[in-house]
């Protein structure tokens, strides 16, 4: 058989040069990027620039999420919105998207099907209520769609927004409040004055649970401090506030000690602050430079001025609502501007950053030169370690309080091995031949609850109930490193022994207050999909849907108690209070020695890894805990009762007491 080939004259494969192919591929970039400006051109609103409408695509897409997860719309529609949300994650579908520009083109053209029928058959007032984007870009959106009903989000009632008529200069913002999903309006111009801080209810916590757990000796001692306190208050209001009521550890954290708060009728209260997207991805880069990592660029006057501007418009509320004399303590990098107004209107103010790095650096330096002017009129500062502490704060002005678990919280209770088996095959993460069991803790307030929702799980098999699981709980965070925890399983643990590796996180639309978690999951995804099938069978992607704070915390329980290996390899932590969570359950944990872990994990309580980089050390300890059952088995016992002595919430208050004592005493 004769095979031939014919080619056209003047052409054949190998005349084509390297200069020949930049040129083609830079002039379809160019190309590709015209026409693109020229789509966003035509469909931008009157008045708003191109890149405002670039802007839309990401707002749209946390839309979608937030929609997929609203129980209360018709299957239908949530389903449109998980085929466009799993469509915009996958990079290989009609046009790949690592083609620069039109890569994206398909993408756009899937989301706006989804959100064009959704918006159709449910309605602009589920559009309003879900949306966390600017006015701008709302209406660039519906424009896109070519949807003709622009919502109306009026103000909830109880509230006003009093503009001045006729007012030139007058701009308005949609700000969505991120606890609980109200809508309301902000003026960029002056007057308006809107409701912009949520109060948290906090069910109250029997204090008397504690004696069994710390002992008679530390609880006599801690209800002798409350009285002492309550005495010292003389009608004062303690205030605690936080930019979100529910995902990560302050959130858990302030539940659980002012729920004893108020068991002890100590006169306190926590508000939530609101914040539009741009407010949050700039506390997040705030976040990130804390913990020294400079991603995004140093933060500019632009920054600065929405920074102080939202702000000012949360504490033109909070001062309504503080009296002079009170007690109010900030927590974290998105409410230090509040210090200055409250400190004005009266109040006693502490600022408490729950993050911090042991060494400075050019991102650290950055991020304390941005707060440094906003927390000048803080009388107090509270850190969770010493070597957190800047050095243009006064030592004196200084607290050092380290965080604190709560053994009865629904993620620290005890719970039985069947409830654990139960609530695991309940949520899907065990395989099919788990048998159904009971899923039921005792909620915060003392009522009983039971695990009904599943989780979302990305994995080819599921472990059984007698097979190894190792476990890392955290946020979808950069600094959480999940990504180098998978690649560090499959290299160095999967290939020498037994074991599953689940990564756990909360529902990536669910966490308010950062930005990051979708792109972090994300990557985990892309990653997941790039291990060997022998080893994918074994890693599994879980996030938990955050509904139901108490039953979510539940799941982490389960969770945690079925480990044989609790793993927290962090890049940076603040303090990493999985880890004592993960030790209070007797697990043994591997933990990077940064951070508040150096702390947690004391000599015979666990592994911790000089360098947290280090994948083939980090397999190493997990491969060994996982093959000596006897040395993890004893390291888990003694990780409970250190962290009993150290990590549990009396010593906590009484730490706050003193720190509340010297504010109002003066010193």
């Amino acid at each position: 058989m004769r095979v031939t080939t014919r080619q056209a004259s003047g052409w054949h494969p190998a005349a084509i040069d390297g200069s020949q192919l930049l040129i083609g591929f830079g002039t379809a970039l160019a190309l590709g990027l015209a026409v693109l400006g020229v789509l966003l051109y035509l469909v931008r609103s009157p008045g708003q620039s191109v890149a405002d409408l670039a802007r839309v695509f990401p707002a749209a897409l946390r839309l979608a999420a937030a929609l997929y997860r609203d129980r209360a719309l018709p299957r239908s529609v949530r389903w449109r919105m998980r085929i466009a949300l799993i469509y915009n994650l996958v990079p290989i579908n009609i046009i790949p998207d690592f083609i620069p520009v039109i890569g994206l083109v398909d993408n756009v053209v899937v989301l706006a099907w989804a959100l064009r029928s959704t918006v159709r058959i449910a309605g602009p007032d589920v559009v309003a209520g879900h949306w966390k984007g600017s006015r701008a870009a709302l209406i660039a959106l519906y424009r896109a769609l070519r949807l003709p009903e622009l919502p109306s989000l009026e103000l909830p009632a109880g509230t006003c927004a009093a503009v001045p008529a006729g007012s030139p200069n007058h701009s308005e913002r949609v700000m969505t409040g991120q606890a609980s999903g109200r809508r309301m309006w902000v003026a960029d111009g002056g007057g308006a004055k809107v409701s912009l801080v949520e109060s948290v209810p906090v069910a109250r916590r029997p204090v008397a649970q504690l004696e069994p757990v710390i002992g008679p000796e530390r609880h006599a001692r801690l209800i002798r401090t409350a009285d002492e306190f309550r005495d010292r208050l003389g009608g004062r209001t303690v205030w605690n506030v936080s930019s979100t009521a529910v995902g990560g550890g302050v959130a858990e954290m302030l539940q659980v000690l002012l729920g004893y708060v108020e068991d002890f009728d100590i006169p306190s209260r926590w508000m939530v602050i609101t914040g539009d997207a741009e407010f949050f991805v700039l506390t997040k880069r705030l976040h990130n430079q804390i913990h020294g990592e400079m991603a995004g660029g140093p933060l500019g006057e632009a920054d600065r001025a929405h920074y102080a501007r939202m702000l000012a418009a949360n504490a033109a509320e909070l001062v309504t609502q503080v009296r002079p004399g009170d007690l109010v303590l900030l927590h974290d990098p998105q409410t230090a501007g509040l210090a200055a107004a409250l400190a004005e209107a009266g109040a006693q103010v502490a600022w408490r950053s729950h993050i911090g790095l042991d060494w400075e650096n050019e991102a650290t330096r950055a991020a304390w030169s941005f707060l440094r002017p906003h927390l000048a009129a803080a009388r107090g500062y509270v850190f969770s370690r010493r070597e957190y502490v800047p050095s243009w704060i006064p030592r004196e002005h200084v607290a050092i309080i380290p965080p604190s678990i709560d053994p009865f919280s629904p993620k620290n209770q005890h719970l039985d091995d069947d409830t654990v088996r139960g609530i695991l095959a309940r949520i899907g993460v065990l395989d099919g031949n788990a048998q159904p069991g009971p899923t039921s803790f005792v909620r915060r307030e003392g009522g009983r609850g039971s695990v009904t929702r599943t989780a979302e799980i990305t994995g080819d098999g599921r472990p059984g109930a007698d097979d190894p699981v190792v476990v890392q709980v955290s946020r979808w965070d950069q600094l959480k490193d999940m990504p180098a925890v998978m690649r560090g399983f499959a290299d160095y643990v999967a290939p020498t022994g037994s074991g599953y590796l689940m990564l756990v996180g909360p529902a990536v639309a669910g966490v308010t207050d950062d930005p990051e978690g979708a792109a972090v999951f994300g990557d985990c995804l892309l990653q997941w999909r790039d291990l060997p099938a022998a080893v994918r069978d074994r890693v599994l992607l879980v996030t938990l849907p955050l509904d139901d704070p108490d039953e979510n915390a539940a799941m982490v329980n389960a969770l945690q108690r079925h480990a044989t290996v609790i793993v927290q390899k962090s890049l940076a932590e603040g303090f990493g209070l999985t880890v004592a969570e993960g030790m209070w359950k007797g697990r043994p944990v591997v933990g990077s020695a940064v951070g508040g872990i150096i702390d947690q994990i004391a000599d015979g309580t666990g592994v911790l890894l000089p360098d947290p980089r280090d994948l083939e050390a980090f397999g190493a300890a997990v491969r060994w805990l996982l093959d000596e059952h006897g040395e993890a088995d004893q390291m888990g016992r003694a990780a409970r009762a250190y962290i009993s002595e150290h990590y549990v919430g009396d010593l906590h208050l009484r730490h706050y007491a003193r720190l509340f004592g010297a504010m109002i005493s003066g010193n």
